[in-house]
């Protein structure tokens, strides 16, 4: 997989210049996913088998109920990654990641984000801050 020295995605740029070790480690386990208008990368009430580091396009959190109405909740952009929480636990969470405009992302398996975040290595640290900063978003979406 080749990602470029200088990734458009915020956090794959920020883990090249904190750990480069990590980041040579974490791309190599990667593969470029074109995302395509309406596409969804993750169903609810699943857990998603990857995490999309996304360079170009955005993805929303779509809540759903069980009725079928359903509303987006947040946005992901380069600055983040799609299906993170589904590497922090294992419980299904209502929503779904819906593509919304088209671009590239990287995406990488489960298990491999999982186990970065188990190892406390440079990328735990840079995921645990945008999950903090994905809470906001979705407590601002709430008001």
């Amino acid at each position: 997989m080749v990602v470029s020295p200088r990734p458009e995605n915020r956090l794959l740029r920020e883990l090249a210049e904190l750990d480069r070790g990590v980041f040579d480690k974490l791309v190599k386990q990667m593969e470029p996913a074109a995302l395509q208008s309406g596409a969804l990368l993750g169903h609810p009430r699943t857990v998603s088998d990857y995490s999309y580091f996304v360079e170009s396009g955005i993805v929303s959190l779509v809540a759903s109920t069980k009725n079928g109405s359903s509303v987006e909740v947040a946005l992901i952009g380069r600055e983040g990654v799609a299906g993170i929480t589904d590497a922090l636990g294992n419980q299904p969470l209502p929503y779904g990641l819906v593509v919304q405009l088209p671009g590239l992302a990287y995406r990488v398996p489960r298990g491999v984000i999982r186990e970065h975040i188990l190892s406390c290595s440079s990328l735990h640290e840079l995921l645990m801050d945008y999950s903090q900063r994905m809470m906001h978003q979705l407590a601002q979406s709430a008001l």
